[in-house]
């Protein structure tokens, strides 16, 4: 794409965020959301001139919602407590938004829809929505959670023994194949997240 928002941040500081930016062919448009606790993770919305954020680095754990036009970026309106946990990652699906806590979000509202639950222990690191299977995969540490999108009722677990460090990206890669970037610069792909004895993974 030749115009892309990017949440950004400093690597000396605490908190990092620096603000969103939106930048067209690299050059970045005048308006930018600055907030001191910014999002350190976003996520589009059904519109391309809206934008989710959370902020991972800071217990307010702002939920925030900004709109997008010619000049820039600008905050529309925030909640904080919506859903909780440092470092976490959100993905959208519309105006859908899922943490890779578990948390999903109605976006439009900034309500809480429901909770996908998961082992206390592990990191949570990336979460992926497999809209063609209508399921969620969550990666958690070296396990991978599989729930029915609108039930939230789990449907199956994988451990990925090969595994190290902490999850960092998740994408699918076909109808229940679900492929984990690991920040030990390992990639895995689970080729089928429901029958695994049938697929084994790479």
């Amino acid at each position: 794409p030749t115009s892309v928002a990017i949440a950004l941040s400093n690597a000396c500081c605490s908190p990092s965020s620096e603000g969103v930016g939106i930048f067209d062919n690299g050059i970045e448009r005048t308006g930018t959301n600055t907030d001191f606790l910014g999002p350190t993770t976003i996520a589009f919305g059904s519109s391309a001139s809206t934008l989710y954020g959370y902020d991972g680095e800071d217990t307010s754990y702002n939920f925030s919602r900004m709109t997008i036009d010619a000049s820039g970026i600008s905050n529309i309106d925030n909640a904080g407590g919506i859903f909780e946990g440092f470092y976490l990652r959100i993905v959208s699906d519309g105006d859908t938004v899922f943490a890779s806590s578990g948390a999903v979000v109605d976006g439009t509202q900034l309500e809480l829809l429901g909770t996908y639950s998961t082992p206390s222990y592990g990191t949570p690191g990336a979460i992926v929505v497999d809209k063609a299977s209508s399921m969620v995969a969550l990666a958690k540490s070296n396990t991978l959670y599989v729930f029915d999108r609108e039930t939230f009722i789990p449907i199956n677990y994988v451990t990925v023994t090969k595994a190290t460090g902490n999850p960092i990206a998740a994408a699918t890669c076909g109808a229940g194949c679900v492929a984990v970037v690991y920040d030990s610069s390992q990639i895995f792909v689970v080729p089928d997240v429901v029958d695994i004895f049938a697929n084994g993974f790479e």
